[in-house]
This record gives C-alpha cells, sequence and structure tokens, in this order.
C-alpha cells in the first residue's frame, strides 16, 4: 500500500485504519512502534512475571496486546471505543490472527478514557500503547489507574515522545509563532487553534496532546507511583525526520 499518496491527512489515516493488515503493514514498513515494544520486553519481563492480569487500555486494533498474549499467554482486557467508521474492535480478532495467536482469554470491551474507572476488577499491569497523548485530564486517568491496579502493580506508557522542558518551550514558542502568521495571512484560521490547554500542539484529526516531560513526573509523584523513563533510541518513522524517538514509561504503585 502507499502511504505516501495524495491526499489529507484524514484520507491517508482512513486507509491505514480501514483494515488490521493495512495496519500491520503501516507499522512494519513505516514505523519503529513494534520493535520499541519488542526493545522494552527485554528489560521488563524479570520485573513481570507471569500469569499475569492485563488491561490494555485504548487498544485500538490490540496489536499490543497480542504481543502480550503471546509473550505471557495471560488474560487481557482490551479497552477501545466507536470512533466513527473506525471500529476497532472488528479488527482486532483479525490482528491477532495476523500474529497467529489465539484471543482466547481475550475480552475486548466497548469504552473509553472517562469511565475506566467503572471496571469492576483490578490488574496486575495496565498497558497504554501510543494512547496516553489522546487524553485530556491525565490526573484522573492517574487515579483511576492507581485504584485498578494491585498493589505493587505496574502501569505501562509505550512509544510516546515526553520532551524536556527547554524543548518543550521552543516548541510552544515555534507555534504560537506559526500559528500568528498563518491567521495574519489567512484571517479565517482561527487563531492558535491548535495549541492545546496542557502541550506543544494539538492536532484535531489525530486528537493529539503533546505533553511534557515534567507534566508526567508530576502526576506520577502525586499519585504515588515509583517510574522510571526508558528509550529505546529509535525514531517513530523510518523515512520521516524527527528528533524525537521513541520512550516507555514503567511505573509501578508504591505500597502504603
Amino acid at each position: 500500500m502507499n502511504w505516501t499518496k495524495e491526499g489529507s491527512k484524514a484520507e491517508v489515516y482512513h486507509d491505514i485504519w480501514c483494515s488490521a493488515s493495512n495496519y500491520l503493514d503501516f507499522l512494519e514498513q513505516k514505523t519503529n512502534n513494534l520493535n520499541a515494544v519488542n526493545y522494552m520486553f527485554d528489560r521488563i519481563e524479570p520485573s513481570l512475571g507471569s500469569s499475569l492480569k492485563i488491561l490494555d487500555l485504548g487498544c485500538g486494533m490490540s496489536w499490543t496486546s497480542a504481543l502480550f498474549k503471546k509473550k505471557f499467554n495471560n488474560k487481557i482486557d482490551s479497552i477501545d471505543l466507536y470512533d466513527g467508521d473506525k471500529i476497532f474492535h472488528k479488527h482486532s480478532r483479525d490482528m491477532f490472527e495476523l500474529f497467529n495467536i489465539s484471543y482466547e482469554n481475550v475480552n475486548f470491551i466497548h469504552g473509553n478514557f472517562n469511565n475506566v474507572g467503572e471496571l469492576s476488577t483490578t490488574y496486575d499491569l495496565i498497558i497504554m500503547t501510543s494512547a496516553i497523548h489522546h487524553i485530556y485530564e491525565l490526573n484522573s486517568l492517574m487515579i483511576d489507574i492507581n485504584k485498578l491496579l494491585h498493589n505493587d502493580g505496574f502501569f505501562l506508557i509505550l512509544n510516546e515522545n515526553p520532551v524536556g522542558h527547554l524543548k518543550y518551550s521552543w516548541y510552544l514558542i515555534k507555534n504560537y509563532i506559526h500559528d500568528f502568521f498563518l491567521h495574519l495571512f489567512k484571517p479565517e484560521y482561527k487563531l492558535f487553534k491548535q495549541i492545546s490547554h496542557c502541550g506543544i500542539k494539538y492536532d484535531p484529526t489525530l486528537g493529539d496532546y503533546y505533553i511534557p516531560e515534567r507534566r508526567y513526573k508530576y502526576l506520577f509523584d502525586i499519585n504515588h507511583f515509583d517510574y522510571q523513563i526508558i528509550d529505546s533510541g529509535l525514531k517513530q518513522y523510518i523515512e520521516l525526520y524527527t528528533d524525537h524517538t521513541l520512550k516507555h514509561i514503567l511505573c509501578q504503585k508504591k505500597k502504603f
């Protein structure tokens, strides 16, 4: 499939998300997302052990669930929502078949970040892969995750790009300047519409909020998590230039 075709960002991403095979092709051919998660496995397996009860929050087409099922052969709840014509769960079973893994003991749940606290079960591990940047109220989510984890349970944030304070400030200034001049020459363009309340830039097509590293650290501290940030050293896109590398954050609930 040609991922560089002419068309809007929304059209290109629609083609990527229209089937499990298209999405997996995109991950393997154009990104380092799979490689970055496999990099993480070698570092977390001794800490996690086996027989885990796992929640994959914001699972999308459940490719991370499939990888964890293959690695640990555990019980997994995978949560995502219906979003227009992208019904991720209808492709999730196809994704497991593409990985040649059984989806026995995998529970696909229709839900979202806002009501995850209503779940009646608890987990040894909660994972979010390229998902936490879609959340507006991070602190509410952290409170819910703390409630859902067993004592000493793990919260694993995969494939994100938290940036340092200086780089964050520079990107923020750069985006304000960009939006200002765009509005100056195109008055119909709403000023600062792509600047989020908590990050550098908001992408309305993907619903992304960019979150600085110090914001993560503050939220982990007030919600009683030990944490470490692990840099995979891999850039997200293989061919496109970016100065970001995919990072993982391994958090563990503190005992009291």
